[in-house]
């Protein structure tokens, strides 16, 4: 087995974990390789690991051999990730009026639309520069007041807000461990619904690290994927609130 068929093999082993088939465009994008690969390159070694029996297709997706039965998997929960990207969206109207929002990206197995029924909705936010503690404080107190938050017993199409950051510190190579598959990929998977400022640009090009694991992961973002993307003018509020609601949540 050649290094680029063993670079397809592992992709489509770590996507399994998820049970999510890859199809071969995704195969192109995910690719865990430092060597540039051409897509033609991809599409002919996919081919001869179907025919020595280390893969298997069924409807433009590959997946482990005895594992068919992940590609309606995909396709059943494609179409709640659908449903739970309506509900997104509809918070994203509200939280377009918090102090100093400028991007929100849905993550973890949404941001692939491979969420569960059961799933709650989470989010990745980034917020002006030294700002993080007032939009955690409206956003979280906000949906917590309303019963939107995930509770003990509820979990299902409930916000959780799961990552902030400050757009003049995006770079999450410094949390990196060594060869951290999990975060690569969770950043590939990043699906912008929310994008005041043109924060994707700025976020993709603090995070070139990801380009010496998935040379081509900035291609995954394509009219296609970016269809969800809200575009909404923010609101401004006074900065002394990054102050007070930091003190509060210190306290």
């Amino acid at each position: 087995m050649d290094e680029i068929q063993k670079n397809i093999l592992k992709t489509i082993i770590w996507f399994d974990l998820f049970e999510y088939p890859l199809k071969l465009e995704e195969i192109y994008f995910y690719l865990l390789s430092n060597t540039k690969c051409l897509k033609e390159d991809i599409q002919r070694e996919i081919g001869r690991l179907i025919e020595i029996g280390k893969i298997k297709e069924k409807d433009g997706m590959c997946f482990l051999s005895n594992r068919e039965g992940i590609v309606n998997t995909r396709q059943d929960r494609y179409s709640e990730s659908l449903n739970k990207i309506r509900r997104a969206k509809k918070a994203v109207k509200f939280l377009r009026y918090l102090p100093f929002i400028r991007a929100v990206f849905l993550c973890n197995v949404l941001g692939y639309l491979n969420a569960k029924k059961e799933d709650d909705i989470d989010f990745l936010i980034i917020t002006a520069p030294n700002k993080i503690w007032t939009t955690r404080w409206f956003a979280t107190g906000f949906f917590k007041l309303f019963h939107l938050r995930p509770t003990t017993k509820v979990v299902e199409d409930k916000f959780c807000f799961s990552f902030y950051l400050s757009e003049s510190d995006m770079n999450l190579e410094k949390i990196k461990l060594e060869d951290d598959i999990y975060l690569t990929q969770w950043f590939s998977g990043l699906l912008p619904i929310y994008d005041s400022k043109d924060s994707l640009d700025q976020f993709l090009q603090s995070n070139s690290w990801v380009e010496k694991e998935l040379l081509n992961y900035k291609k995954i973002y394509t009219s296609e994927r970016l269809k969800f993307k809200l575009k909404i003018k923010n609101v401004f509020i006074q900065s002394i609130l990054e102050k007070i609601f930091g003190f509060t949540f210190f306290e």
